[in-house]
């Protein structure tokens, strides 16, 4: 068996092992002596260190965010009223920095990807439900009617439990 093979194949067991010390080493009582317990304490985080690179935490960003999609014509008076209100308001301002970090354009599509924040996500759904214009009510109301059957109804604090962070 080649070499490669027989790392990959032990592999699993070592990850457990380095589990299990890990487990060990936390248990433990601190140590009286300063020198021994910082060896202890560095042993550990090269253990902690090396069990994330082998087997990383799980993280799905769909779960702790949502998307919008909207057309360019929806997304220009979205735009022009996030930017207006920005400069009145500190509330706005944040859901303005928010919708344009998360913002990625196509020839036909807009996609926005908000983080789930609920003060930013209330703002928001506040903001399209009570200033669209007439050409653009119907978008508005299905993006407000989005954020809260996609955003407004999760919890963030299950979200990281779920996730096990």
């Amino acid at each position: 068996m080649s070499r490669m093979r027989t790392l990959r194949k032990q592999a699993p067991v070592l990850l457990e092992a380095t589990k299990e010390a890990l487990r060990y080493l936390l248990r433990q009582d601190p140590h009286t002596l300063e020198s021994e317990e910082k060896k202890r304490q560095d042993l550990m985080a090269v253990l902690k260190q090396a069990i994330d690179a082998a087997e990383p935490p799980v993280f799905d960003e769909r779960e702790t965010s949502m998307r919008l999609v909207m057309t360019p014509a929806s997304w220009r008076a979205l735009d022009k009223i996030l930017t207006e209100r920005a400069d009145r308001n500190r509330d706005d301002k944040m859901v303005y920095d928010a919708v344009h970090e998360g913002l990625k354009e196509s020839k036909q599509r807009i996609y926005v990807t908000l983080p789930i924040n609920h003060v930013v996500l209330r703002r928001l759904k506040f903001i399209l439900s009570h200033t669209s214009t007439s050409d653009q009510e119907k978008s508005f109301k299905r993006m407000a009617a989005e954020i809260e059957k996609d955003g407004l109804s999760k919890n963030p604090m299950e979200i990281l439990a779920q996730m096990g962070l």
